[in-house]
């Protein structure tokens, strides 16, 4: 170990491989140069792999798995790395984890909510994996939720944004985003998450937004799994459906 990295603990020593020992932009880490050029605008990929975070603030050991940087994912040297990456890509391939792990994809393995308008460096990503790729390692959590997520679909709609629109808040109960996505144009327009009752009453804004009052049957039934779908599919925020639940249940419905 000490000849591989210059000191005896791989994640301490100064030795450690960078990705930008073997790779090139938009797949390395700042190592210091910082400038215009993606991903050199998130802070976040400037420390060793370990700590190295990249497509939405996700660590890039996440996809790459474990000491990337000084082994290859092979059945040999890791087995168990070789074998978590197969049981989590949606094609059973091994490491490092592709599109399909966390999101539904097309037969190019692309995310199927990735429409036509999206670009990488002019070309169109819907039917080209290795672009929606690199793509991907320029989406960090600093990137500009409307500008390089929402206009994927549409025009810039954000005055459409509001916690009252039944079009804007069933986006993510629809597959049309993610919620977290949500959360993040919502701050960006409205100031807060849609439903946050430090703002607004959810009971009147959100909820209504799709249906009526349902606060009597929620207090009549209870943390039911319909309920708590409304959480786990995005229906509403989390700051929203815990205080409907601790209003009307009193309790947080295991949250």
């Amino acid at each position: 170990m000490s000849a591989a990295t210059d000191g005896r603990d791989h994640w301490l020593s100064p030795g450690e491989p960078h990705c930008a020992d073997c790779h090139a932009a938009p797949y390395v880490e700042q190592s210091g140069n910082i400038n215009a050029f993606p991903p050199f605008n998130y802070p976040r990929k400037a420390s060793l792999m370990r700590y190295s975070r990249g497509h939405q603030d996700i660590s890039c050991q996440g996809c790459h798995e474990s000491i990337h940087g000084l082994y290859p994912v092979t059945p040999d040297i890791d087995t168990t790395s070789y074998a978590q990456a197969a049981s989590l890509n949606h094609d059973g391939s091994h490491g490092p984890l592709k599109c399909g792990t966390c999101h539904e994809v097309n037969g190019a393995g692309v995310p199927t909510h990735i429409e036509d308008g999206l670009l990488y460096q002019g070309q169109p990503i819907k039917e080209d994996y290795d672009a929606a790729v690199s793509w991907m390692h320029t989406f960090t959590a600093e990137a500009d939720g409307l500008g390089d997520y929402c206009l994927n679909c549409h025009e810039d709609n954000r005055t459409e944004i509001s916690s009252t629109n039944k079009t804007w808040t069933e986006h993510s109960f629809k597959g049309r985003s993610s919620r977290e996505m949500m959360d993040k144009a919502e701050i960006s327009i409205l100031g807060h998450v849609g439903g946050d009752p430090a703002f607004e009453d959810p009971t009147n804004t959100v909820c209504t937004s799709c249906h009526g009052d349902r606060s009597r049957t929620l207090s009549r039934r209870g943390c039911t799994t319909k309920w708590n779908n409304h959480l786990i599919q995005g229906r509403a925020s989390e700051a929203a459906w815990e205080y409907m639940s601790v209003e009307n249940e009193g309790t947080t419905c295991g949250w």
